[in-house]
Formats: structure tokens, sequence, C-alpha cells
């Protein structure tokens, strides 16, 4: 929701839209990368989904990177501000 607040602040979106809270009883699994595991990421990201796709699976992993969401609440609200 802090995403979405922020997309309507900047006028990305007209409103916030109604939403329920996602409840999950997931664990984190595994650990967080770390910050040169994450560049060499992105180094590879082109080899992985080709050229043509590169750029918008960066910014997508950059939004991961940065907010601290998971996968499934990153396409949520990426589909909020569609």
């Amino acid at each position: 929701m802090a995403f979405v607040r922020y997309c309507e602040k900047h006028g990305w979106i007209d409103k916030v839209p109604p939403l329920e809270k996602l409840e999950t009883r997931d664990v984190m699994k595994g650990r967080p990368i770390t910050g040169e595991e994450f560049e060499r990421m992105l180094k590879v990201t082109s080899k992985v989904v080709g050229h043509e796709y590169a750029q918008t699976w960066k910014f997508a992993l950059q939004i991961l990177w940065e907010s601290g969401f998971r996968i499934s609440e990153m396409i949520v609200n990426l589909l909020m501000i569609r």
C-alpha cells in the first residue's frame, strides 16, 4: 500500500484503489542476497531474458531490491498503476 500511496502522491495514478491486505503464513526461505550478488545478477540479465527485455527486467529487479517487496507484492502494485 505504501507504494500505491507513493504513486498517487506523485501523480502516477489518479487515486488509491480499494485493496484488501494480502495475508500469508509463508516464512522467508533462504537468505537475502548481497549487493555483490545483486550486481552480478544485473550483469547477466540480458543473457537470461534476452537483450529486448533486459531493461524491463532490470527495472523490476531494482524495484524488488530497493523496496524489499515480495515478487507477488510487486506484481500487484504494478498492475495497480497500469
